[in-house]
């Protein structure tokens, strides 16, 4: 066995730990009616500042605290535990009351972005290797670079470059040839097509059926054109193509780029709510809990 594995299976029965004591100790409490609410909703707390606390530590990788990827695995362990937590923390039930309610939306939206965001990160860089990207090199010329990221912040000049080249080409068909086919199928299908991202939740899911209908509409036309405009049209379908990994590129690096900006604020905003919801409490206690 690896160290990688042995090292996953170590964070896996860390985890069944904590939730089985955590659980354990509820059981406890529960049995010997005692109340559970506030000791478990301070241990939430107090996992909900650790898992913040790993923003923090990414903005300072300089100060000797361990390494990120320790810090990451750590995260998620904690992440996991807190759905127990949470569920501890409202005694199984359905929360009731104005608060406890926004509480528990916040809390969950926090949840499951976390998970979206896992799961996003493990699975999209997987699938930009394994597909290859297709963009645009200065002079025009499609640059194939397998398991090679698109510099995401020079897409639109991608999308300029495409756009200009897939005109250049219906320009270069109507001077050319007195048939008007291409420029046609260009107005009618394509220029909408050239003039931003499109697709963007097809890519998302890993549909490729919006491009295998425009390939099979190039079927057609090419069927209709003589052989200088046939050679026109490869060229089309090769900016077309390129076009479409340069979207499916856009759509999955922008989620992962975009998901944290929903995550992390939304965690600090639990944060500020959970903190006035246990003043609250306490105060409506008399701090005798």
């Amino acid at each position: 066995m690896s160290a990688l594995s042995l090292r996953r299976w170590g964070h896996a029965f860390a985890f069944v730990s904590l939730s089985s004591l955590s659980l354990y100790l509820y059981w406890r409490h529960a049995f010997s009616l005692g109340r559970t609410q506030f000791h478990s909703g301070w241990v939430l707390l107090a996992a909900v500042v650790f898992l913040a606390a790993y923003n923090l530590r990414k903005k300072f990788p300089f100060i000797p605290l361990g390494s990120s990827s320790a810090w990451l695995q750590v995260h998620l362990n904690i992440g996991w535990l807190t759905f127990i937590l949470f569920a501890i923390h409202l005694e199984f039930r359905v929360p009731t009351g104005a608060l406890e309610a926004v509480l528990a939306a916040l809390y969950l939206a926090v949840a499951i972005s976390g998970v979206l965001g896992l799961f996003f990160s493990r699975i999209f860089p997987r699938r930009l290797s394994q597909r290859g990207q297709s963009a645009v090199s200065q002079d025009g010329k499609d640059r194939r670079r397998h398991g090679e990221e698109i510099l995401f912040e020079r897409t639109p000049v991608y999308h300029r470059q495409l756009r200009e080249r897939a005109e250049a080409l219906v320009l270069e068909s109507a001077k050319m040839s007195a048939s008007l086919t291409i420029a046609d199928f260009y107005r009618d299908r394509l220029h909408r097509f050239f003039a931003r991202p499109r697709s963007f939740v097809m890519h998302i899911v890993g549909s490729g059926r919006p491009l295998h209908l425009l390939m099979a509409e190039f079927a057609v036309i090419r069927r209709y054109l003589s052989d200088a405009d046939r050679a026109i049209l490869d060229k089309l379908e090769q900016a077309v193509r390129a076009k479409d990994a340069l979207d499916y590129s856009y759509a999955l690096q922008s989620v992962l780029r975009t998901w944290l900006f929903v995550h992390v604020p939304m965690t600090y905003g639990l944060l500020v709510f959970a903190v006035f919801h246990g003043v609250l409490v306490h105060a409506f206690a008399g701090g005798s809990r």
